[in-house]
């Protein structure tokens, strides 16, 4: 069951304004990236909808500094989330923002690419793209990743675990071994998959983190053989 929150879901979040859709909800998208990611990010390219309603919002109702400030780290109501496209530049984190036709699939559409290194002096690949919306009174949605469709609101902890497919019976008998909850999804007409180097037979398990019983669990699932990545999250902050 779906937990409501009244305040943060209803009249809205604690949150540094303007908007709860296009700078609060930007800053927990870009959190919940770079929870997934797993690490201090050093390279990222937001990519807004040329159709949506980013475009006309980053600077007016502070998208540019709310994307940022989350992938620096920062929930919402941090007091230096204003200042979050300063200290992205002191720290050498390098944010880039682009409007592009993405998939017009909901108003408040945006993608974010993150890089191991500066895409503009490489020409390198994305190591990871998400694709998300903004779905009105502080709340998320991520749909895509790396290729796969995904439903990450942020209310569950989620775990991502990558295999081949002539991997997958392994990770399979050991999710059914701890009884996890999981399901199985495979690459679909992807959007944000296009250019991450990925085995054209990866299968992505969706697995429900609170059914894992420990940490160790998931240290277990990281060091199987096969397993092309693993991305956890615990549940976003209200």
């Amino acid at each position: 069951m779906k937990i409501i929150s009244i305040l943060n879901d209803v009249l809205g979040p604690v949150m540094a304004g303007p908007s709860s859709s296009h700078t609060a909800v930007p800053g927990k998208i870009g959190l919940a990236v770079r929870k997934l990611w797993g690490r201090d990010i050093t390279h990222a390219l937001v990519i807004y909808d040329s159709s949506g309603s980013y475009p006309n919002t980053h600077i007016g109702q502070g998208s540019d500094f709310g994307f940022t400030g989350g992938l620096l780290g920062m929930a919402a109501d941090h007091p230096d989330f204003w200042n979050a496209i300063c200290l992205a530049k002191e720290k050498g984190v390098d944010i880039e923002f682009e409007i592009r036709t993405l998939t017009s699939g909901h108003p408040n559409e945006a993608r974010i690419d993150i890089y191991d290194r500066n895409p503009s002096s490489t020409g390198s690949a994305p190591a990871m793209s998400v694709l998300s919306y903004s779905t009105g009174g502080g709340t998320f949605l991520l749909v895509e990743m790396d290729g796969f469709l995904i439903e990450n609101d942020g209310h569950r902890g989620r775990c991502y675990v990558c295999v081949k497919e002539n991997d997958l019976s392994t990770l399979k008998q050991k999710l059914d071994t701890i009884k996890a909850r999981y399901s199985l999804l495979r690459r679909t007409m992807p959007t944000t998959g296009n250019d991450i180097r990925l085995p054209e037979n990866a299968v992505l398990a969706d697995i429900e983190l609170q059914s894992l019983t420990n940490a160790q669990t998931v240290s277990e699932l990281s060091g199987m053989n096969g397993v092309i990545y693993l991305r956890a999250s615990l549940r976003s902050e209200p």
